[in-house]
């Protein structure tokens, strides 16, 4: 899944579904400035079994500048205080 919301809009959405949140400049980027990456494993099979495929779900929040460290801060108060509470 792939969202993408303004920066005033972060407060509105459920952070718990996203395993990153990313900075970027249009909603058309497909990649941006790492706010948030969830730390993930890939669950432990067998060898002679197929591994289970598994979704990242992005959440990318559009600014006007994403690689002002200013901007990065202000995005990180935002939601990483959300993802802790998850």
């Amino acid at each position: 899944m792939r969202k993408v919301i303004s920066e005033s809009e972060v407060e509105t959405v459920d952070l718990k579904r996203f395993h990153e949140v990313l900075a970027v400049a249009s909603p058309d980027d497909i990649s941006g400035v790492a706010i948030y990456v969830s730390p993930r494993l890939a669950p432990f099979v067998h060898p002679s079994t197929p591994a289970v495929t598994t979704d990242t779900n992005y959440l990318l929040i559009v600014v006007e500048n994403p690689d002002d460290p200013e901007t990065i801060e202000r995005l990180k108060r935002l939601v990483i205080p959300q993802k802790r509470k998850a």
